[in-house]
């Protein structure tokens, strides 16, 4: 069975990052993280001891320099100072929120203080700025959205505040309103490489690949993402060599977290599928197990690499592949569809049908699943099945010649002629036709009586394959129909000379004994008993045959050879006008 390919595809991840617009905790030791630890409603004597007589100023001012000094555990006591001695105060809220969220990413306790500081202050854009930033850690996009537009109305100057909030517009979904805000954080800042960056990501995942390639260039040429999207795009745009550059790039790169993993896993995959569709599988089989083994979800790289060991017909490595993909994903459609081809031609029919009935289960829309389907069923002779499954791949791809014709075949030997005929008809339509189309079609005209176009279907397929004593067989059976008992004589002596068959043969000796020619009848007779000698209407025959020559006794002979096969009526009818002859 042909294997049918199905279309290069592509993986594209829209990634959200968060990108620190000032100083992290990377430049703080991790211990801070693990002593510190702060109770915003404490006011301990001690506090107010070491920072008596201080304004709200000077507390902040010392945290800032306790910040800068390293001294995170000594900024949080100046800043919580600040806040019990002062609670009016702003800043101080802003400041301790900030370092919540930048160095220690706790949003419980940091989005409290943050929304203190703008109830406090509303005008100050950082505080919303860092607000909103406390939001997208937490997941709360819309609120995030809200505190962003807030930043950029108070200080429209502010690039960093545009793009976070065209990333909770792109997020919320809002995808054009996303794209206005990084077009006004670019007239702000046209240098900025993670703008141009998101903006090239947007327009790659919705299908504008010369825009996104346009926005791609311009960031950062080191970006791991920014690579892999400009490879995306040529991907898509056919240029598949630029694609694989970036790609390639991308899979030389180290990964700083499990997004850029799934980025380089998904790199290693696309240029495993160029590689196959250029036809170099055996480095693609390599490519395509790389990213299987590393990634976290492997299914559609196991199914790659299972294609790309059918393209090299390794059937048994593409087993093994494709099995594995059933393993990370056992409701994966298309890796059963390939599964069954790979069975299919090994010769595995039944493991093919249950991995085809798997395929349209998961994936009732393929209609090459079906047609497979159809056809592993035909080909075992279950007509009955064959037919509705041919049924649902002529219906899901109209134009599918091939399954058309089976589906022909399937309901001529379902005993639907006309239906047949007309699905043989709508077959020709779509494709050349083949010889054993052809000869089935002729059948089933045959079957209709229309004898002259069955004539000429048979001579079709014949002039495609004249080996096939089926097509020589049928061939005298419609000239036989047609009063041409010579030519019907003729092409049954060609078809048993192919290929001996006591059904060949037995039609030659039954054209003799209309044409009276029973010694040639009689040795067609036993040339089809020789082949089989349990056949009682053969056996009858040569009886006929001995009769019409004189030879009773061996007429009688034959006949009871035919009863001793079996109860035939025609051999008892016959044995009683032997019996009374040789009274006679």
């Amino acid at each position: 069975m042909n294997v049918t390919r199905l279309s290069v595809f592509l993986v594209l991840i829209l990634a959200v990052c968060c990108v620190p617009i000032i100083s992290t905790a990377d430049s703080i030791d991790n211990e801070y993280e693990e002593e510190t630890t702060v109770d915003i409603s404490s006011k301990s004597e001690s506090s107010n001891s070491e920072f008596a007589g201080m304004s709200a100023v000077d507390l902040n001012n010392l945290g800032g320099t306790s910040l800068i000094n390293g001294d995170l555990a000594a900024a949080v006591r100046a800043y919580q100072a600040a806040m019990t001695e002062y609670p009016d105060d702003p800043v101080a809220y802003y400041n301790l929120g900030f370092i919540f969220i930048d160095y220690l990413l706790d949003t419980q306790n940091g989005i409290p203080l943050l929304q203190k500081a703008v109830e406090l202050d509303p005008e100050n854009g950082d505080s919303w700025f860092y607000l909103g930033t406390a939001y997208v850690l937490d997941n709360d996009h819309t609120n995030a959205y809200n505190a962003f537009r807030r930043a950029v109305n108070i200080n429209p100057l502010n690039d960093a505040a545009w793009y976070f909030l065209g990333m909770s517009a792109e997020v919320l979904g809002n995808i054009d309103e996303a794209l206005q805000a990084f077009d006004e954080a670019l007239v702000i800042n046209p240098a900025n490489t993670l703008v141009h960056q998101s903006k090239g990501v947007i327009f790659s995942v919705r299908g504008e690949h010369e825009k996104a390639l346009e926005s791609l260039r311009k960031a950062d040429s080191e970006s791991l993402i920014a690579q892999f999207y400009i490879g995306a795009s040529n991907l898509e745009l056919g240029n598949t060599d630029l694609a694989l550059e970036s790609f390639q790039k991308v899979s030389r790169m180290t990964a700083l977290d499990s997004l850029e993993e799934g980025f380089i896993t998904t790199a290693l995959y696309n240029i495993g599928v160029i590689q196959s569709a250029a036809g170099d599988t055996r480095t693609a089989t390599s490519t395509l197990r790389q990213a299987a083994e590393r990634s976290d979800d492997p299914a559609n790289s196991w199914l790659h690499l299972g294609r790309a060991y059918l393209d090299e017909e390794n059937f048994s490595d593409a087993i093994y592949a494709l099995n594995r993909a059933i393993q990370a994903n056992p409701e994966n459609g298309a890796a059963y569809f390939f599964l069954g081809n790979a069975l299919a031609d090994t010769g595995d029919n039944v493991g093919a049908f249950n991995a085809f009935t798997s395929a349209v289960t998961y994936d009732p829309d393929n209609s090459m699943a079906w047609e497979n389907l159809g056809i592993v069923l035909f080909l075992a002779e279950n007509y009955v099945d064959a037919a509705p499954a041919l049924a649902d791949a002529v219906r899901l791809d109209p134009e599918n010649g091939n399954a058309w014709g089976y589906f022909a075949r399937s309901l001529w030997y379902n005993g639907d002629e006309k239906g047949a005929i007309q699905a043989f008809d709508r077959a020709f339509e779509l494709i050349e036709p083949y010889a054993g189309l052809l000869n089935d079609y002729g059948a089933a005209l045959n079957d209709v009586r229309r004898y002259d176009e069955a004539l000429a279907a048979f001579d079709r397929a014949i002039a495609l394959d004249s080996s096939v004593p089926d097509f020589w067989f049928n061939k005298g059976n419609v000239l036989n129909n047609l009063g041409e008992p010579e030519q019907s004589l003729a092409a049954y002596q060609r078809a048993v000379s192919i290929e001996p068959s006591p059904l060949g043969y037995n039609h030659i000796g039954l054209l003799y004994l209309r044409l009276q020619d029973y010694e040639n009848a009689l040795r067609a007779f036993d040339s089809a008993l020789n082949l089989n000698d349990r056949l009682a209407d053969v056996w009858t025959s040569k009886a006929q045959a001995l009769f019409h020559l004189g030879r009773n006794q061996e007429a009688l002979q034959a006949v009871e050879s035919a009863l001793a096969v079996d109860d035939f009526a025609p051999a008892r009818e016959f044995k009683a006008i032997i019996e009374e002859q040789l009274a006679s």
